[in-house]
This record gives C-alpha cells, structure tokens and sequence, in this order.
C-alpha cells in the first residue's frame, strides 16, 4: 500500500465534480426500476399487460443506456485530474521506474514511518494501537501445502514478487518499531501447522479456517498486550 488498484479510484472520485456524482445516483436508482420493471412484465398474462410493460421496459432501457454514457463522458473529462496539481487529490508519481532494491526500500521505509506514525498519534488520545503483517502463501514459510491448495499459488501472480521481496524488507523494521513501543506482531508462520485448506484464492485471502486461526492469534496477542500492560 498504497495500492494503486485501490487508491487511483478514490482519488479519482475524491476529484469528480458533481455532475459524475449525480450521475452515479440516477444510474443506481434506474437500476431498481429495472429490475422492479422487468419483474412486472414476467408477471403479466394478458398481451395489453406485457405490450404497455415492454414499452415502458424500453424507455426505462433507453434512459440508462444515455446516463450510461453520460456517465463515461464525465469520467473521461476528469480522468486526468488526477496528474494536475489542480486536483483535490493529487499522486506524485516518480519520474523513473526504480530498481527493485531501491523501491522495497523506500516502500519499507515508508510502511515503517505509517505505522510509527499511527501508533504515536493514537498513544496519545489512549487509544490502543496493534499491527499484524498477514500470512501469504507467497512467503515461504513451512506450511506444506495439499494438491487441491497448490491451485491458490500461481507462480506467475503479479503479487508474487512484492511479497517475496517486500516482506522481508518489512520483517528488518520490525525490531525498530518494537523498540519504539508499537504493538507489531508477525504472523506468516501460524498456519504452518494446520492440515487443512486455508487459502480460498490466489491472492492473499483466506476460507474460514484460515479466518479463524488468524481472528483467534490477534484475539490472543491483544488479551496478552492489555493483560500485561493492567499489571504494570
């Protein structure tokens, strides 16, 4: 993070101006007429009932075909904002692709300073801050994997290589964070142990087993935390 596949439609709606938004809302709300008109016109069973329904399925259909485009129109204008320094939201992209050591540095560096930064602001309002890094079966830890959960590793997935690179660029700031009081926890090696399938794609995601044994290591690791910080 920041994902561009997450932050870039964001932005880009963070920056469209209100005629996008208006356009966004009458596209939804014609959707429900939709829906509610084709179910009427399934319903009918004399032939003036469904031709006065097909002609008003028809005009409903022409509506959202011209917001629709109404709608790509007023995207396309705003799509670039989001390289203007007039934007609300604005990227600064590098002028250069960096080498792959130099930019899971500068990506470490900036993940470590984030959750510095977040614990510190939240330390003072009392509230509790806690970190965990997620397994992915892009690191390779000792979890041995079945046949039918090999499927959920593809060799080739674009997330392959940052998580082999960029995790332990994160795994080497651990101990400095630790040492500044955040609550930081590394959780890569917890499924190692279990026999069962726990990923359910080939992204990151896990089934409910794989859920569960990571709801119950957090649930544990922050009874543990608050526990031991009521003693003192």
């Amino acid at each position: 993070m920041p994902s561009i596949q997450h932050i870039l439609p964001l932005a880009q709606l963070a920056n469209d101006d209100l005629s996008v938004m208006k356009a966004i809302v009458e596209i939804s709300q014609l959707k429900n007429n939709l829906s509610t008109a084709i179910k009427k016109l399934e319903s009918c069973q004399l032939a003036l009932c469904h031709s006065v329904k097909s002609l008003q399925l028809k005009g409903l259909l022409d509506s959202y075909q011209e917001k629709i485009l109404k709608y790509n129109e007023e995207v396309a204008k705003n799509s670039n904002k989001i390289d203007s320094n007039d934007s609300l939201v604005y990227l600064h992209k590098t002028p250069e692709v960096l080498k792959d050591e130099i930019l899971f540095d500068k990506i470490g560096e900036n993940w470590y300073e984030s959750s510095l930064t977040m614990s510190q602001i939240l330390d003072k309002k009392n509230i509790w801050y806690f970190h965990f890094i997620q397994p992915n079966q892009y690191y390779p830890t000792e979890r041995v994997y079945s046949p039918k959960e090999k499927v959920f590793i593809t060799e080739n997935h674009p997330y392959a290589i940052g998580v082999r690179k960029g995790y332990p660029v994160l795994f080497s700031k651990i101990n400095s964070l630790q040492e500044a009081k955040v609550n930081i926890f590394n959780t890569v090696n917890i499924f190692d142990g279990e026999q069962e399938i726990v990923y359910r794609d080939a992204c990151c995601h896990y089934n409910m087993v794989g859920q569960t044994i990571l709801e119950k290591y957090i649930a544990n690791s922050i009874q543990t935390i608050m526990e031991k910080k009521n003693k003192n």
